[in-house]
């Protein structure tokens, strides 16, 4: 259970708002806990529901599944995204194919598949775009810690790696889900991420408009993807080093949608800083970050990146603003929201340990 902190940010100063600011809309007990809840039965299992994203275009929320299927044998991964009502935490029968109205996005297992822990977290967190597109990524970690064919430092890297590191899009809430971003493989020698856990925060920002080029209409996407992670007390596994921001590929025979942009370099000390939220401020080249893990501050940084220059981009971040540790407290999933219709924006934080060190 997590207690949520409104922080209205300024260019002078942070200002929290206290508990007693907040109403309580709804709440969904563990179906043990409330037998009426049989159709939440998701909820039971330890760490069954990761990621949770909000649809203002279908006031909806989407909440993130990685369930494990007993059949077809073998077992497999089935990831869900459930969808409920905003206003009631009711099940979006609504929303999903509207042949069956599932409540549910489609997460067809031959198209989502794959991660660590066999395959547990084919599906981690998930985010919309500035259109309603919908975006979710697996994460990759090490395997609870241990490696084959043995401990440390006698480790196959390939096999804690577990990857690549896969990014999904709906293009609306009843589509088939489409991948449209991949790492070039899973070793430290073939990937396009330095070799770490990667998918533990997740941000989108951005969407499709039309420009004119030598008198030519084309459409491109906006979409800047941030994402990092990095899990402490892994063994020989160091924490994320990296934020990779990713962008549309404008590479016609591309095998894909995205590809890597611009590498974010956090320096030593800050290895794992943005390991459970990001949350981006914009959709520039400069558009600061906010990022933040379960055992550091919050902290605002820089990125840059040049319109002239060919991708992908390297560029260390600077920290421009550390929140007070008295006003977050240990924080997890990040969210920020543009100014309208207040005159200052809002950081929300979720306070408490939203992870352990084991995923």
């Amino acid at each position: 259970m997590y207690v949520l902190l409104a922080v209205g940010l300024t260019s002078t100063a942070a200002h929290a708002q206290s508990n007693a600011d907040w109403d309580l809309a709804w709440k969904r007990l563990q179906p043990s806990l409330d037998t009426s809840s049989s159709n939440f039965a998701w909820m039971d299992d330890a760490k069954n529901y990761t990621g949770i994203a909000y649809d203002k275009w279908n006031d909806v929320l989407y909440v993130v599944s990685p369930e494990m299927c007993q059949a077809p044998a073998p077992v497999g991964p089935c990831p869900k995204i459930h969808a409920l009502d905003a206003a009631t935490g009711n099940i979006a029968h609504r929303i999903g194919d509207p042949q069956v109205a599932t409540g549910r996005l489609n997460t067809d297992p031959n198209i989502i598949w794959g991660s660590h822990a066999q395959g547990r977290f084919a599906l981690y967190r998930i985010d919309l775009d500035d259109e309603g597109r919908i975006f979710a990524c697996n994460t990759l970690s090490p395997l609870w810690g241990i490696c084959y064919p043995g401990p440390p430092p006698n480790c196959n890297r390939d096999f804690l790696a577990q990857g690549p590191l896969k990014f999904y899009r709906w293009d609306t809430h009843d589509a088939e889900p489409e991948l449209v971003y991949q790492t070039a493989g899973s070793g430290p020698t073939n990937s396009s991420l330095e070799f770490t856990p990667w998918g533990t925060s997740f941000d989108v920002v951005g969407q499709r408009h039309q420009v004119i080029i030598d008198n030519d209409t084309t459409v491109q996407d906006s979409v800047r993807i941030f994402v990092s992670g990095g899990k402490f007390f892994s063994g020989s596994v160091l924490p994320t080093g990296e934020i990779a921001v990713i962008v549309q590929d404008d590479d016609p025979n591309a095998p894909r949608d995205y590809m890597v942009g611009l590498y974010l370099h956090l320096p030593n000390h800050l290895r794992g800083a943005a390991a459970h939220g990001i949350a981006a401020t914009g959709t520039s080249f400069d558009s600061p970050l906010w990022i933040d893990s379960n055992f550091g501050a919050v902290m605002q940084i820089s990125q840059h990146q040049d319109p002239q220059m060919p991708l992908p981009q390297h560029d260390t971040i600077s920290i421009l603003q550390t929140l007070p540790t008295n006003v977050t407290g240990p924080s997890g999933t990040l969210a920020y929201i543009e100014p309208f219709p207040w005159n200052y924006p809002f950081l929300f934080v979720a306070d408490g340990l939203n992870s352990s060190s084991q995923l």
